[in-house]
C-alpha cells in the first residue's frame, strides 16, 4: 500500500503589511491550516470567525449556569 503526499499551494498568500494587527497572522495561519488555495476568502472571513470565538468563548467563561463559571 502506498502513502501519498499532497502538496498544497498557498503561494497566493500575501500578508497584510499592518504589523501591529494580529489579524493578518492569524488569517495567514488560518490559511495555512485549512489549506485553502483562495487566500483572499478566508482573509475576507477571519475576522467573523475571530469575533465568533471571542464572543462564545467570553459567554462560556461568564454565564453563571456555565460549569466553568462556577468551578472557578
Amino acid at each position: 500500500m502506498c502513502s501519498s503526499v499532497k502538496v498544497w499551494d498557498i503561494s497566493s498568500l500575501v500578508l497584510v503589511s499592518n504589523t501591529s494587527s494580529l489579524l493578518p497572522f492569524l488569517s495567514a495561519n488560518l490559511v495555512t491550516l485549512l489549506h485553502v488555495k483562495n487566500a483572499q476568502t478566508i482573509r475576507t472571513i477571519a475576522p467573523d470567525i475571530a469575533t465568533t470565538l471571542i464572543t462564545n468563548t467570553f459567554l462560556l467563561l461568564s454565564s453563571p449556569s456555565s460549569e466553568y463559571a462556577r468551578r472557578m
